[in-house]
């Protein structure tokens, strides 16, 4: 099936993109905040804007080579929704599946406290997909305030403030095509 292996083809890097591009290893914060995050795995440094509602919802905002990519993470339905206002779709997929700060088989180890820009943070490290990552988490804020990948970083926090976002921002848009990305790739050949 070409079509269909074009189409997750498509939709993984996509998801991949938006995933990456809002900073997926990432904790629910209890505190409701805009943020503004940039990502170095690119080769060129990537702004994100993020907005968390406190309650378990966050959306994160970026464009990369003028391309607009929307993520809405719903941590209590554990799942992240990937939005393309181009090819009107979102790409759905289980945070099972993408969490990596979640994941079980993923060991985080302490590793101290320091302050990184004014905030008091708590580290940890794990290898993430063969690679060492180290998280610093502000403790004043909930939110990852650098993290490192292989002695580089590779995310970091510019800004941060207290802020209660208006409830739309986490709702999906009405017509859009669903992709599942969960059942596309339980349909795919292996090893392809």
């Amino acid at each position: 099936m070409l079509t269909k292996r074009v189409l997750v083809k498509t939709s993984l890097a996509v998801f991949l993109l938006v995933a990456g591009a809002s900073g997926a290893i990432a904790a629910v914060s209890s505190k409701p905040f805009e943020a503004v995050i940039e990502s170095y795995s690119s080769g060129t440094p990537t702004k994100t804007h993020i907005w968390n509602d406190g309650k378990g919802h966050q959306r994160s905002e970026t464009s990369i080579s003028g391309i607009n990519s929307i993520s809405i993470s719903d941590f209590p339905n554990k799942m992240i929704y990937a939005i393309n206002d181009q090819a009107r779709t979102i790409t759905t997929m289980s945070m099972n599946a993408t969490n990596n700060d979640q994941d079980p088989s993923i060991k985080w180890t302490p590793i101290g406290a320091k302050v990184i820009d004014g905030h008091p943070c708590q580290g940890k490290r794990g290898t993430v997909g063969g690679a060492q990552v180290e998280m610093w988490e502000g403790t004043d804020i909930g939110f990852s305030v650098l993290v490192v990948t292989n002695g580089k970083p590779t995310q970091k926090l510019l800004t941060w403030k207290p802020y209660t976002p208006n409830p739309s921002l986490f709702s999906l848009p009405v017509g859009y095509q669903k992709i599942d990305m969960n059942a596309l790739m339980k349909g795919m050949p292996q090893g392809r």
